[in-house]
């Protein structure tokens, strides 16, 4: 009988001697999984910090652009005012030429009514010294 129990106990004891096998066997294999699992969740936070610097980018990138519509919008602007008034410069010159050319055919005028005079005159004083 106590043969037969020794003989259960060596049997219980290479059971428990295999499930110690493969119980480390699955402990390494967890340790393994474990070590994978770490890769991956630094993996994550890489493409999480990448993705977080692309939307910092991208958000920086759309208010430089805000700002260069804004500018663009500003001298458009600026293009209009200068334009209007380089026009109401253009329209005062056209306006003193115009005054201009009035006195200039308002001296031509006066000119030539002195110059009618002064032939007029030269031709009654040749008339006089003749008679």
């Amino acid at each position: 009988e106590i043969k037969g129990l020794i003989e259960k106990v060596s049997e219980l004891d290479e059971r428990l001697r295999g499930r110690d096998e493969r119980l480390e066997t699955l402990n390494s294999q967890l340790d393994v999984l474990k070590g994978l699992l770490e890769e991956e969740g630094r993996k994550t936070e890489e493409v999480d910090a990448l993705l977080k610097a692309k939307e910092d980018e991208i958000v920086k990138k759309e208010k430089e652009l805000e700002k260069l519509k804004r500018g663009t919008s500003e001298l458009k602007e600026l293009s209009a005012v200068q334009i209007r008034g380089k026009t109401e410069q253009i329209e005062t010159l056209i306006n003193k030429l115009r005054d201009l050319d009035d006195r200039l055919t308002e001296h031509d005028r006066e000119r030539d009514a002195l110059q009618s005079e002064l032939e007029d005159s030269q031709s009654l004083n040749h008339k006089y010294e003749t008679d």
